[in-house]
């Protein structure tokens, strides 16, 4: 037995969960499981480019690089998890702006193509102006280069047998090369 379930916002009732379709089948391979998600996504008329993600019961057979129910040729892109960044531990941030620029175009290519996209992402990632388009991408670029060599020296600060005069020696350096981008 396989249900189908979907998810989505009512902008008047809230969250809504409804049971799209109910498939029996002795199958439950991932491909066969794709195919039941698609045709019941035919079945009602729904276009499988604007669903975000899919979660199953956690059978291994659904997940994966290969082999995977819900696996989406995007830009040619392998996929990679969109890193958070944790206010708690700030160093966090470098990693996760890394990554938003490894997955920048696929980004863009996704934000532009959705209806009613949010004004804060359409300001970043839909402009007409090529100029103002790049530009985004350059501000991050330049906090990926930052925030790496700001990475590089905190790791050296936080160790437990560092002494002043290591401090300075480490800050010196970091202080020239910030001043040196004004």
């Amino acid at each position: 037995m396989f249900p189908v379930w979907i998810r989505y916002f009512d902008p008047l009732k809230g969250v809504q969960n409804k049971l799209l379709d109910f498939v029996e089948s002795a199958e439950e391979t991932s491909m066969a499981i794709t195919g039941f998600v698609l045709q019941s996504f035919e079945k009602h008329n729904m276009d499988v480019n604007y669903v975000p993600s899919y979660c199953a019961d956690n059978a291994n057979v659904n997940y994966g690089e290969t082999h995977s129910v819900y696996q989406f040729e995007f830009l040619n892109l392998e996929w990679t998890e969109i890193l958070r960044h944790v206010p708690t531990r700030w160093l966090s941030l470098t990693p996760a702006i890394s990554r938003l620029l490894l997955n920048w175009e696929a980004m863009k290519s996704y934000f532009s193509s959705i209806p009613n996209c949010p004004k804060l992402l359409s300001n970043i990632f839909m402009k007409d102006d090529p100029v103002e388009t790049v530009l985004p991408e350059i501000y991050i670029n330049f906090l990926s280069n930052i925030g790496s060599q700001l990475e590089m020296v905190v790791k050296t600060l936080e160790r437990s047998d560092l002494s002043i005069l290591e401090t300075y020696k480490q800050m010196k350096p970091l202080s020239s090369k910030i001043q040196q981008r004004r």
